[in-house]
């Protein structure tokens, strides 16, 4: 199998784990789904298990992580971090959290609303913390890795003078992180996550710095 198809079987994969659980989806429904047969998918994983554990690396950890989307090598990112603002920062973040939802619903597909999309992709922490705690380990270090990212993005407004002197950069980190998630798990509980709403309370509360 060429690696296009690999590609082609953790989408419709993930399409399915992530719509339905992992006990919801049997080998022959990611068989007629995909239209590879039994053969083709154990190629890359032998149980169900695997499969799933391979799909939700490739999603949550490599296309995700913020080292990947921001600092890989071929990154215009990686030149230009420590240059951003904070508010540059802030932008540049939500940007991601836009591109992210947007690859999300093009693998899932246009029969599926966004509001679908939203809360199916909202559900995924916990199935991954029962089925996964290696992998739910490993997504907690992604999101520490999160905090020390926006740390440092607040440090550097704050030694530049863009906010002001006495902001405790760690505390303050904590509630830009914090928002987001707060405002991305609400936003899906009502329709659907609402990036341009997400912004405009990063920036409200970047006005208070």
């Amino acid at each position: 199998m060429r690696k296009s198809h690999k590609e082609e079987l953790y989408n419709v994969a993930f399409r399915l784990f992530i719509l339905d659980s992992f006990d919801g989806v049997s080998i022959p429904d990611i068989e007629k789904a995909s239209g590879f047969t039994r053969g083709a998918i154990f190629y890359y994983a032998d149980t169900k298990q695997a499969l799933y554990k391979q799909v939700m690396e490739h999603y949550l950890l490599e296309k995700q992580s913020i080292d990947n989307q921001w600092l890989s090598e071929d990154s215009d990112a990686r030149l230009r971090l420590e240059d951003l603002s904070l508010l540059g920062f802030i932008d540049h973040y939500v940007d991601a959290i836009e591109d992210a939802m947007k690859n999300l619903r093009k693998v899932l597909g246009r029969g599926i609303t966004k509001m679908r999309s939203s809360r199916a992709y909202l559900k995924l922490p916990f199935q991954i913390a029962e089925r996964l705690p290696d992998l739910h380990q490993r997504q907690l270090a992604m999101m520490e890795r999160e905090l020390e990212l926006w740390k440092s993005a607040l440090v550097r407004a704050r030694d530049s003078g863009e906010i002001r002197s006495g902001i405790e950069a760690e505390s303050v980190a904590k509630l830009f992180v914090d928002l987001i998630y707060g405002e991305s798990y609400t936003s899906a509980v009502i329709g659907d996550v609402d990036t341009n709403k997400l912004r405009s309370e990063l920036h409200a509360l970047y006005a208070l710095l």
